[in-house]
């Protein structure tokens, strides 16, 4: 059978290579293509001895291959061509002569059929060569083409900037992200998902770069540009609470519609009390994961000034059931999460959105240690196998004040 195999995929090589001779790059890159899928087929390679069979078969396709692409003189091929050696030269690969390739075809092609293809290739080729001034004069043609991923492009300049430790360029590249959100708000429909990806890095960047508070005034000055798209000025309120709503600051009051598993009360009245908050949901694996510690350091400090709050909003929905209404919701979590997590402190239900925006919260599990008068002394975003020890060492420290 083995035999049977190789002679097969032998013959299959033979031919292909032969009929490759003198061929057009189109017709050898589909021939490497239909070369490579027949031998996959020829030599099983799901089987781990078939994949070592499978590529030094195929070693010959790919070499032909490159020795089509690399004996091609550039200047002498049509635009279908020029398209093709760019697209064998991701397989070969060599991103400096696809580079060049992408870049003669513009230059030559300027409204060809391949042309927003081949810009965003140039782009990407650009970046990976960390070429960022060549990347960002190639942007106004894919921002004209394909402005649904024009701020994925920005950002993904910005980090390339970041990956080289250059912060000074990368927030270049973030405040002008800001000021085409603003100027483009009211003419055309934002991508709100890869925008709000790009100022939660913005925030990460400059926080790094030590300029937090000026990320802050940035994101206040934008707020009004931007009352075409709201949930954007949403994203910023949140991010300018996640800035201001820091460690050493005043905690916002708590605002829920409802309490459930007893009743948490305001932060006002919490006073003299160490207050740890949980923002959480029923969906959030590292949330979930994150209530054992939570009962365990609330069992060590029974009796103590401490209080645990949980606090979360209706999402519309639980487990496998989607659409809930407000009162079914609360009723799986009164009903099923409580007794099957084991929870004992208050949970808090949010309305809206305004609690989390107030806390500047965008990522469940993050929890707040309050100490007695009010003020935030530890923020933790995420689920740490460390947090426990953290919150406990800060928890004696605060019930020890004043």
């Amino acid at each position: 059978m083995k035999k049977t195999i190789v002679l097969f995929a032998s013959i299959l090589f033979i031919s292909i290579y032969c009929s490759a001779q003198g061929s057009s790059l189109r017709e050898a890159y589909y021939k490497y293509i239909s070369a490579r899928e027949n031998f996959k087929v020829a030599f099983n390679i799901k089987e781990a001895k078939a994949i070592k069979d499978f590529r030094e078969a195929f070693q010959k396709s790919y070499d032909e291959l490159k020795n089509s692409f690399d004996n091609t003189d550039l200047n002498n091929l049509g635009e279908d061509e020029l398209y093709y050696y760019i697209v064998i030269s991701d397989i070969i690969p060599s991103r400096e002569k696809g580079a060049a390739a992408c870049q003669l075809y513009l230059d030559k092609f300027a409204q060809g059929k391949f042309a927003p293809i081949v810009a965003r290739q140039l782009f990407r080729r650009l970046i990976d060569l960390w070429r960022v001034k060549e990347a960002k004069e190639v942007l106004s043609r894919i921002q004209a083409d394909y402005f649904d991923v024009y701020f994925e492009y920005l950002n993904l300049i910005a980090m390339t900037e970041q990956r080289h430790n250059n912060w000074n360029g990368a927030v270049e590249i973030y405040k002008h992200i800001l000021d085409e959100i603003s100027r483009e708000s009211d003419h055309v429909p934002l991508p709100h998902t890869r925008i709000a990806s790009s100022l939660n890095t913005f925030v990460d960047v400059m926080k790094e770069a030590g300029k937090e508070k000026e990320a802050s005034e940035l994101f206040k000055a934008a707020l009004p540009k931007l009352s075409a798209s709201p949930d954007l000025q949403n994203k910023l309120l949140m991010l300018i609470n996640k800035i201001e709503v820091s460690e050493g600051k005043q905690a916002p009051e708590i605002k829920v519609g409802r309490w459930i598993n007893g009743v948490g009360g305001n932060l006002q009245d919490l006073r003299g009390k160490v207050v740890l908050i949980d923002f959480w949901a029923t969906w959030c694996g590292p949330c979930k994961a994150a209530f054992p510690d939570l009962k365990e350091i609330q069992e060590k400090f029974k009796g103590k000034d401490f209080i645990i709050l949980g606090l979360t909003k209706y999402y519309g929905r639980y487990e496998n059931f989607t659409n809930l209404s407000k009162e079914e919701e609360a009723r799986k979590i009164i009903e099923e999460f409580v007794p099957k997590h084991g929870l004992t402190w208050p949970l808090g239900i949010s309305e809206g959105e305004t609690l989390f925006q107030d806390f500047g919260v965008n990522a469940v599990p993050t929890l707040f240690l309050i100490d007695k008068k009010g003020m935030i002394r530890l923020k933790l975003i995420g689920h740490r196998q460390d947090n426990k020890t953290k919150l406990i060492d800060m928890i004696r420290l605060l019930l020890e004040e004043k």
